[in-house]
């Protein structure tokens, strides 16, 4: 952060922007969901759940010991479940390098290992429109001409609309692209999915007792798999990791192309990896960020993917930089449930402020 700039949040008006996992997709638990977000003015994504590549739902049975049933409608004193779910289909998830590094999932490559303690982030928020990959001008193998992607030219274009909308910003910092990099330690993108990009299932409404749930909005499930969702270009990463971030947010099922013959072309270049099948030119602890034998200090952040998060419509939540809170659950795995949430911000800037129009 430049000297003379400072930022101001609104830690009274948190935004979250997570997609809750819904283990075992009990349509009734579901509907007094629906009940108490209705009731309490809560967001609707308490009730929609997603699924994506083919994974199985996430699924939740009481614990049993004999004839023990750890669930209070069997008799038991508590409710005590075994919850399954595999986070890179079911909700809101955050993964790292561990992704990708053989015989990392449990060791030192996890998601402990990006230091979730320092959760705090600066964040600029972006709303996209993805266009045909024959029409952005970028490449991604094995992309095809008709796919939707957010390409580089998608990305310059939300950047430079955004910087203009504010009454004032420090100057760019030397080198840099944008007067925006130094508030792009975090990155989040919204499309507007899942409502344009996954098949949409409706759940019909039972009867609550005597009388119908009186709601407009009914639990809900998008599916993705084989519909082919958008995803980013390789130089839509590049042009990412130039402006510093380290921190990605989608409101997609997965940043690169859902059958891409295992190539995670746009994962590996945010996540500051070798190309597959390409020499590496670092060892992967480097290219991850994860560099050994400094001080805490003088660490780079380890880059994050946050995949599958559900953000307010513009109009409620507009595009301007905000600060990130970005909740991670303490898993030695390749990638955990997540929940980030947003503060509006104000930007200081010797005697004036910015914020936009």
């Amino acid at each position: 952060m430049q000297s003379g700039t400072k930022v101001s949040a609104d830690l009274g008006s948190p935004i979250d922007i997570s997609l809750p996992v819904h283990p075992s997709y009990d349509l009734e638990s579901r509907r007094k969901a629906l009940e108490r977000a209705v009731s309490s003015s809560s967001k609707p994504r308490y009730t929609a759940s997603v699924d994506a590549f083919g994974i199985p739902r996430p699924t939740s049975s009481p614990l049993r010991f004999g004839e023990w049933c750890g669930d209070i409608s069997a008799g038991a004193s508590v409710n005590c479940h075994v919850v399954s779910v595999c986070p890179h289909g079911a909700g809101t998830h955050t993964e790292c390098a561990a992704h990708f590094l053989e015989g990392s999932a449990t060791g030192v490559y996890s998601i402990e290992d990006t230091r979730p303690e320092k959760s705090i982030k600066l964040a600029v928020l972006l709303t996209v429109e993805p266009e045909k990959l024959e029409k952005s001008g970028d490449t991604y193998a094995p992309g095809q001409p008709e796919d939707l992607v957010i390409s580089k030219r998608v990305l310059e274009s939300a950047v430079k609309s955004l910087e203009e909308s504010y009454l004032s910003l420090p100057p760019a910092p030397a080198g840099a692209s944008s007067a925006l990099v130094p508030f792009c330690e975090a990155i989040v993108i919204r499309t507007g999915t899942p409502e344009r990009f996954g098949e949409k299932k409706e759940a019909p409404v039972r009867k609550a007792g005597s009388e119908e749930t009186k709601s407009a909005a009914k639990p809900v499930h998008y599916s993705y798999t084989g519909k082919n969702p958008p995803y980013f270009t390789k130089e839509a990463m590049e042009y990412l990791v130039s402006l510093n971030c380290y921190h990605l947010l989608c409101d997609l099922p997965s940043v690169d192309r859902e059958n891409d013959q295992g190539h995670l072309i746009a994962h590996r270049v945010f996540l500051r990896l070798p190309l597959k099948d390409s020499p590496a030119s670092s060892t992967p602890a480097a290219a991850a960020g994860i560099a050994k034998g400094k001080k805490e200090k003088e660490k780079p952040p380890v880059p994050t993917i946050t995949e599958l998060i559900f953000p307010p419509d513009r109009e409620e939540v507009p595009d301007g930089i905000y600060i990130l809170d970005l909740h991670v659950a303490p898993l030695l795995s390749d990638a955990s449930p997540s929940r980030p949430v947003l503060y509006p911000a104000a930007v200081f800037h010797s005697s004036t402020f910015s914020r936009p129009f």
